[in-house]
């Protein structure tokens, strides 16, 4: 059985509830990222998306400055623990639609992030094996 804390980006970056939606956007894009988890006083207590910035610009335009991470995050994040089984992690991002999981192994501080483009990258590696049509049998 492969792990999640196998496949997981570790220690990933965060950030607090009261950063300004644009700073966490200027974050992302000069460090490659899509989620930051967020914390209040070292809890994890959301996650936020680059789309959902993008989108809260798109509706308030002129106003955008005045929201913070806090306003728009997700507050029930996608939370599994590191032993926790690769395929089943993946199996329910997609049936729910979730594009992160958060691994750790209490609800509080994260330890690693898991997204859909480290499942991209898995894959990728798959296909770059001896029998990549191995695939179609799983």
């Amino acid at each position: 059985m492969l792990k999640i804390s196998d496949c997981m980006s570790k220690t990933p970056d965060t950030v607090g509830e009261d950063i300004g939606i644009s700073e966490a956007k200027e974050f992302m894009i000069e460090n490659g990222y899509h989620h930051l988890p967020v914390l209040s006083t070292g809890i994890l207590t959301g996650i936020i998306s680059y789309r959902d910035i993008e989108f809260a610009q798109a509706l308030v335009e002129d106003r955008h400055e005045e929201f913070r991470a806090g306003d728009i995050m997700s507050l029930d994040p996608y939370v599994v623990e590191p032993d926790a089984d690769l395929k089943d992690v993946v199996k329910t991002m997609k049936d729910k639609g979730i594009s992160s999981a958060i691994v750790s192994e209490t609800t509080d501080t994260p330890w690693g992030i898991f997204t859909m483009n480290d499942a991209l990258n898995l894959l990728i590696k798959f296909l770059g094996t001896e029998k990549p049509e191995d695939i179609l049998k799983l």
